[in-house]
């Protein structure tokens, strides 16, 4: 399973408190990004490291097989395509055996008010159905778009529990509104 080395556990993490087994799934993208901003690791990555450092969780990051661009309006011009096409970008490596885990988080950011959609490639290899999903989320202000309802639907035997989202640009600054999230939905 693909791990980044910043996503590795922290001291302080904790399991559920029913003991499940988690994984994080989470795409981001880094380079150039909206509002014309240049990052090192993306927004949605951000997010998916507070997780891990509080939930005792595996980690695997959705990598398309075709990178996405760095600049910030070829990005949005593709995703337009693929959009349009309906499709499901390539995923590098193998995707986790989701078989062997009671929860899963999915992380991604909103593109056109939906999820990119490399994260659907995903979404359609894996099934989901009785685990508890828990979508996260990182936007320019818009909010997840039909994102949960998308997972809800594909996955209707599966327990959704309440997204967390935030604006990208707040992601950095975001790690107590992540960690009281999590104790809500029982994390």
């Amino acid at each position: 399973m693909r791990s980044e080395k910043n996503l590795s556990a922290a001291p302080s993490a904790v399991a559920h408190a029913d003991k499940v087994k988690s994984l994080i799934v989470f795409f981001s993208r880094k380079g150039q990004n909206y509002p014309k901003v240049n990052l090192t690791i993306g927004y949605t990555q951000v997010i998916a490291q507070y997780i891990r450092d509080r939930v005792d969780a595996d980690v695997f990051e959705v990598v398309p097989q075709d990178p996405y661009p760095e600049d910030y309006d070829a990005v949005v011009r593709r995703n337009q395509r693929e959009e349009d096409a309906d499709a499901r970008p390539a995923i590098v490596g193998p995707l986790p055996d989701v078989s062997e885990y009671q929860s899963i988080f999915i992380g991604y950011p909103t593109w056109n008010m939906q999820m990119p959609m490399v994260m659907r490639t995903f979404l359609d290899s894996a099934n989901l159905n009785g685990k508890t999903i828990i979508p996260f989320n990182t936007n320019a202000g818009y909010g997840v778009g039909s994102s949960v309802e998308v997972i809800r639907r594909q996955w209707p035997n599966a327990s959704v529990l309440q997204e967390f989202e935030v604006n990208g640009a707040d992601a950095a600054q975001s790690r107590k509104a992540v960690n009281r999230w999590l104790e809500k939905i029982g994390y």
